[in-house]
C-alpha cells in the first residue's frame, strides 16, 4: 500500500513537472520589453540569428553595437506550421548616451526621459523613411498608450532581392521606457507568410511590462 502511494506520488510529480516545463517553454521573457505567451507555431531561443540582410555589417549584433545601442539581447525565432517553416529573429537594446552620441542626438543628453524618448522615436522614423521600406501609416512608428504607459510601435517591410526573387522581411518595433532607460525591441520575420504579422502583433500586444 505504501509502495503504491509512493509510486502514485512520483507519477504526480512527473506530470506536474511536465506541465510546468510546457508552460515555461511557451513563455518568452523579451528582455526589457516584457514577458509574453507564445503560440504553438512559434518557438524562440536565445542567440544571434545569421541573416543575409545584415551580412555587410558583420551580423545583427555588430550592427547594433556600431549604432550605439548597448546591453543587447538576441533571439532566434522559428515558425513551424506545415507546409510553412521559416526563421526570424528578435533583439532588445538599451538606447542610452552612446546611442545619442552616435546618432547626433547629444543635445538631448540631459533632457527629461519623455523628451529624449520622443526625440529617439522621431529620429528612428526619419531613418526608416529614408530607406527602401514599405509601411501603411503616415509614419512607421506611432505613439500609443499601453498599460498606462506610452510606447512607440510600428511595422514596416523591407523587400530583399535574391536571384530574381523578391523576399519581404517584415519588422515590428517597440520603443518604451521605464522612467530611467529607453529600450528598443525588434522582431523580424518572413513577411510573405500571411498570418505572421497578426501572430507577432498579438505576442507584442500581450506583453507584460512595467
Amino acid at each position: 500500500m505504501i509502495k503504491q502511494k509512493i509510486i502514485a506520488f512520483a507519477i504526480s510529480l512527473i506530470i506536474f513537472s511536465s506541465i510546468n516545463n510546457v508552460v515555461n517553454a511557451k513563455t518568452w521573457n523579451f528582455e526589457n520589453i516584457g514577458k509574453t505567451k507564445l503560440p504553438e507555431v512559434i518557438s524562440i531561443d536565445e542567440g544571434e540569428q545569421k541573416t543575409l540582410s545584415f551580412g555587410k555589417f558583420g551580423g545583427i549584433k555588430k550592427f547594433f553595437i556600431h549604432s550605439g545601442a548597448t546591453s543587447g539581447h538576441y533571439y532566434t525565432m522559428t515558425y513551424n506550421k506545415p507546409p510553412h517553416y521559416s526563421y526570424g529573429w528578435a533583439t532588445s537594446q538599451v538606447l542610452g548616451l552612446p546611442y545619442l552620441l552616435e546618432n547626433n542626438l547629444y543635445e538631448y543628453k540631459n533632457a527629461p526621459i519623455e523628451e529624449k524618448f520622443d526625440a529617439i522615436a522621431h529620429d528612428l522614423n526619419l531613418k526608416i523613411e529614408q530607406n527602401n521600406v514599405l509601411y501603411k501609416n503616415q509614419n512607421p512608428l506611432k505613439k500609443i498608450k499601453r498599460n498606462k504607459n506610452y510606447c512607440w510601435e510600428g511595422t514596416f517591410s523591407i523587400p530583399r532581392y535574391e536571384k530574381g526573387i523578391v523576399y519581404n522581411e517584415e519588422y515590428q518595433l517597440v520603443l518604451q521606457h521605464d522612467k530611467y532607460q529607453i529600450y528598443l525591441g525588434i522582431v523580424c520575420y518572413d513577411g510573405d507568410i500571411r498570418d505572421m504579422k497578426n501572430i507577432v502583433s498579438d505576442i507584442l500586444v500581450k506583453r507584460e511590462f512595467k
